[in-house]
């Protein structure tokens, strides 16, 4: 469902939906969340914050060290 919200831009649904995922630990919201706040809104910090929450979940996985790093430069 989310991933309807997100191809139609329906950002508010999408996030709505992602934080609560996100809240259970799902990896993939996190991620999005993450991805979410970056380019969509522009706030590093707050994808910052994500990206962090996602490396205590599953720190060897997806290139996460690698987005917090880009993060981190960016701030």
């Amino acid at each position: 469902l989310a991933w309807c919200y997100r191809q139609d831009k329906d950002w508010l649904r999408a996030v709505s939906l992602w934080q609560y995922l996100a809240s259970q630990g799902n990896t993939q919201a996190l991620e999005n969340l993450a991805k979410y706040f970056e380019h969509e809104c522009g706030s590093a910090e707050i994808a910052k914050t994500y990206t962090e929450r996602l490396l205590k979940r599953a720190p060897n996985e997806g290139g996460y060290l690698h987005r917090y790093d880009r993060l981190c430069r960016k701030i």
